[in-house]
This record gives C-alpha cells, structure tokens and sequence, in this order.
C-alpha cells in the first residue's frame, strides 16, 4: 500500500506530473513511488474538497476509493492526461461522494418502509 512506500517520496520530488503518470502506467516498486508522490501531493485538497461536498461524509473513505480508482485508471490507461491528475482526482472523488449520498438517501427510504 501506499503508506509504507512514504520514505522514498524524495526520490520523485521535482518531478512532473505527466512523468509520475508514466512510471504508474509502467507498473513495478517504481510506480507505487510515484503514486505515494501523488498522493502526497495531492491528500491535503482532496479532503478539503470533499469536506466542501458535504459535511456528514466518510472523507478518508471517499479520499482512498478515489485514489484507489484513479491509480487503476492510470494502469489500465484510462486517463489520457487532457487534465491535470488533480482535476480528474476531484471529479471521482465528486463522484463517489454523489454515489455516498445517493445510497444513504436509498437506505433512508427503504428503511423508512419498514417501518
């Protein structure tokens, strides 16, 4: 995981973001560096962010599902890169925290039947 690759984020200091994505698409101990550069990166405003969405939210659970997709997305090629990571970050994150909020409403009226 991420946290135990935290003592070689100077190994990437400096480095630009487009670089960081291609050691992530390359795979191996070299992309999980890279991926902790982001992620140190970029933790901060992503809570932030989600906070801003709505305060009743699990933001560390919404804030790993999102760099758990993005990553993925990064392996598989998904992201093109058109933006920057953070922005595509933010917009995962935006959406699992819609989908957070949408399953509480479900729940809220489902359990709401049963009584």
């Amino acid at each position: 995981g991420l946290p135990g690759t935290l003592g070689m984020k100077g190994r990437f200091e400096g480095v630009p973001e487009p670089k960081l994505v291609e050691i992530i698409r390359q795979g191996g101990k070299e992309a999980e560096y890279a991926a902790a550069k982001i992620y140190e990166d970029t933790h901060r405003q992503l809570q932030r962010s989600i906070t801003q969405m709505g305060k009743d939210l699990p933001i560390e659970d919404i804030a790993q599902e999102t760099y758990q997709r993005a990553f993925e997305a990064l392996k598989d090629g998904e992201f093109r890169g058109d933006a920057k990571l953070s922005t595509y970050l933010h917009g995962i994150a935006r959406n699992q925290a819609k989908d957070y909020l949408r399953r509480g409403r479900s729940e809220e009226r489902r359990v709401g039947k049963e009584c």
